[in-house]
């Protein structure tokens, strides 16, 4: 700290700082016997050396002034205001004023390596189990705001690793609630809690950053949260290990069981199907022999009363039955001219579906031959 001396015969201070390792440092003038004993006093033209990066903060009754640096000059009530009411007419400006001078480093970049030891993380879906996790990164922050730093902190000597450790411990408690509650939040087993990383950094980052200048007045310019470690070497892992593969097992083998269900059902439903079909083919060859056997017993009938039978009459000509699907129901048999009535009563249109003896499955009305004739609408009439 050098000293000169004024042309009136005073010492006068140069008021600068070097120190390393604070973020808050009290300048104090040298010990001399010939000048006040008061350690805030100050003389009007002392010269004063703010550094790149510093801040050097003037109080008086609460009242400050701030000089940015790089700054290099001589006190005056021109470029210090608050010296104005300091210092008295009847002394011309020389006698020494009370004033406190503090340095604010505001260049320093504080990169803090920080290591939060194994908790316990409870799993989002086996409530009762959780495994130790770990977390490491790094924090980076500067002050970036002066009267703010000075608000919090007031004009107490502060150094770096006292602040570091304050910031590190609210950091840590923060990341630790927001690991802790990731399982539940991402709806994800705390095994693959590591596959969050990249989310759980990002909102610590936005959160922090806010949280960090409201309560330390720091800035800060990156949080890496480098890994979050479940500890594998735990009971309690390996315990959850097993656990989450029965209950995979229990999962695969009810999943396996509903497929099995499913699948007989499709085959009961096919079943049902073929039976019915076979039922349908069966009654129509019962009426086909029914018709023929009434033909049969009238040429007998005719026989037996003395009239002579038609030999020469040529047989019946064969009639084709048809079903109808009606409403999901099969209804039928019908002759062709049956048909032609349905048609008419609107029962039968071109998109029913129809079946007949020899199809192997239903089709549309209007692709049987038999029925085409049944659905041709007339031509326009000529104009």
């Amino acid at each position: 700290m050098a000293l000169f001396r004024s042309k009136e015969g005073g010492i006068l201070d140069a008021i600068r700082c070097d120190e390393q390792g604070h973020l808050i440092w009290k300048w104090r003038p040298s010990a001399d016997g010939s000048r006040t004993n008061k350690e805030n006093a100050i003389r009007c033209g002392s010269s004063i050396s703010v550094k790149d990066g510093q801040a050097a903060v003037f109080i008086h009754s609460g009242v400050s002034d701030i000089i940015y640096g790089p700054y290099t000059g001589r006190l005056s009530t021109d470029n210090m205001p608050v010296t104005a009411g300091l210092i008295g007419a009847a002394f011309a400006g020389g006698t020494p004023f009370p004033a406190e001078v503090y340095f604010v480093d505001l260049s320093k970049v504080i990169q803090i390596h920080f290591g939060i030891g194994f908790f316990d993380v409870f799993d989002a879906v086996m409530k009762d189990f959780s495994i130790p996790v770990s977390v490491r990164g790094t924090l980076t922050f500067q002050i970036k705001d002066c009267q703010e730093f000075i608000r919090i902190y007031g004009l107490n000597e502060l150094e770096i690793n006292s602040l570091s450790s304050r910031i590190e411990s609210a950091v840590k408690r923060y990341i630790k609630t927001a690991v802790s509650n990731c399982p539940a939040e991402y709806g994800i087993s705390v095994v693959h809690i590591e596959s969050k990383l990249n989310e759980i950094n990002i909102r610590c980052e936005a959160d922090l950053r806010e949280r960090l200048y409201t309560d330390f007045g720091i800035y800060l310019s990156g949080l890496d949260i480098e890994a979050i470690e479940p500890d594998r070497s735990s009971n309690d892992y390996r315990q959850f290990i097993m656990m989450t593969k029965e209950r995979e097992i229990a999962v695969s083998q009810t999943k396996l069981h509903s497929q099995i269900s499913d699948i007989k059902d499709a085959q009961r439903m096919d079943s049902e199907d073929a039976a019915d079909r076979k039922r349908r083919i069966r009654e129509e060859e019962q009426y086909e022999r029914h018709l023929k056997t009434q033909s049969q017993y009238k040429d007998i009938h005719m026989v037996n009363i003395g009239a002579a039978p038609h030999v020469s009459t040529p047989p019946p000509v064969p009639v084709t039955l048809f079903h109808i699907a009606e409403n999901g129901v099969s209804t039928g048999p019908y002759d062709i001219n049956a048909m032609k009535l349905l048609a008419v009563e609107g029962r039968l249109c071109a998109d029913t579906l129809v079946w007949k003896n020899g199809l192997t499955e239903w089709v549309r009305a209007d692709s049987v031959f038999e029925l085409k004739d049944i659905f041709v609408s007339p031509p326009k009439l000529p104009k």
